[in-house]
């Protein structure tokens, strides 16, 4: 039998278009998350200071005319529309786990991120968000799965040390967590008579 849970997409300016460059170059999360954050903010000051510049090399032989002044204004309500939408227009996709006999597996669309046996599971609970936000979060050995800010999350501890953060529903924790130990159990039992 096989139980899937799903974890809703969402907007999130870490997914635009300048944030998934980051993270294919950057493949440590914190430091993708802080240079998202860091070029982002340089992105909307260059734009600035161009748009400082060009106003100012307009008016440099007096006040422009009327229809000069509208083009510039327009154009700059244009590219400010065009920044905005490369740094902060994004979508968290959806993901979805799936639990079966062998083990677990995360999955986003139709690439699969993580796939867990059940022997390797050593500890799951539910904690909340803030534990997850403030310590967990910031370890390199941390798989946040995570869209919506629910009050806990499930927090999955691996034998090899690593952790797996799951952004589950708040309705459907209870049952992936009764789930999840029982499968967990039996695989160990299979694990021992083997």
């Amino acid at each position: 039998m096989t139980d899937r849970f799903d974890i809703p997409g969402r907007f999130n300016p870490r997914y635009s278009l300048l944030g998934r460059a980051v993270r294919a170059r950057v493949h440590d999360a914190s430091r993708a998350e802080a240079l998202y954050y860091v070029a982002a903010v340089g992105a909307l000051a260059v734009f600035v200071g161009v748009v400082a510049v060009s106003w100012a090399w307009i008016n440099l032989d007096g006040p422009p005319e009327a229809a000069a002044a509208d083009r510039f204004w327009v154009l700059q309500s244009c590219g400010f529309a065009v920044v905005l939408m490369l740094i902060g227009a994004g979508v968290q996709p959806a993901h979805r786990v799936t639990l079966d006999d062998g083990g677990m597996e995360v999955r986003r669309r139709n690439r699969q991120l993580e796939r867990i046996d059940w022997a390797h599971v050593q500890r799951a609970e539910r904690i909340a968000r803030e534990t997850w936000w403030s310590h967990y979060r910031r370890f390199a050995g941390t798989t946040s799965v995570v869209s919506r800010r629910h009050a806990h999350v499930i927090l999955l501890r691996l034998e090899d040390g690593r952790v797996v953060i799951l952004g589950i529903r708040p309705e459907e924790q209870p049952l992936f967590m009764e789930r999840l130990e029982a499968r967990v159990a039996t695989g160990r039992q299979a694990l021992q008579v083997a």
